[in-house]
């Protein structure tokens, strides 16, 4: 199950009984303990008390946009990048997106087979990129040596630093161009077909 989809069902929970503990969530999402729980809030930077004070006080969102949605309801697609220029700028895809997302999405990028993940994210996933890279203590996406690369961004004092998620190695600046926050990772079971072509 892909971290945004796991925030979701915390957040839902946390929503249905505000005074839920972590103990009762472990269990309503089959894990046998908390420490499951605080892992997962852990990777999106929250503490339990701090996620369900920003669930409960509306400052964490974790609503998506379901395939059944009509497009005119969002921001409509966002484009599709099959990669990227060495400096980050997008090499955009002629494919349509498989599936829509609320506004703030500025790109799609399936990682390739092959492409190192982080914890949940894996090859053949989808990363919703976003438009928002000043904001700190966020994973974003990197363009190093023409391959994709996970990382954490960390403010220490007024320093950037960025943590490899693949190896937990801090990388050394220069950094590589950073594309943009991952907002979400999508795991489609199976791929959207493209529209069947009218016989004459």
């Amino acid at each position: 199950m892909a971290l945004q989809q796991i925030t979701h069902r915390i957040a839902t929970l946390v929503r249905q009984q505000p005074s839920i503990s972590a103990r009762r969530v472990a269990a309503a999402l089959g894990y046998a303990e908390p420490k499951s729980i605080y892992y997962w809030l852990g990777k999106e930077g929250f503490t339990f008390n701090s996620f369900k004070d920003a669930v409960l006080s509306g400052a964490f969102d974790a609503t998506f946009t379901p395939l059944a949605q009509p497009r005119a309801a969002w921001g409509g697609a966002p484009q599709v990048a099959d990669g990227f220029e060495s400096d980050g700028l997008p090499l955009l895809s002629d494919h349509p997106a498989p599936f829509l997302w609320q506004a703030g999405a500025r790109l799609l990028y399936r990682l390739p087979a092959g492409a190192r993940g982080s914890g949940p994210i894996a090859a053949g996933d989808w990363l919703v990129i976003g438009e928002d890279v000043a904001q700190v203590s966020r994973t974003v996406l990197l363009w190093a040596d023409g391959q994709p690369l996970i990382a954490r961004q960390l403010l220490l004092g007024d320093r950037l630093l960025l943590l490899s998620e693949a190896t937990g190695v801090l990388l050394e600046p220069p950094f590589p161009p950073v594309i943009g926050p991952i907002l979400a990772t999508v795991h489609l079971l199976s791929e959207p077909r493209p529209p069947a072509q009218k016989r004459r």
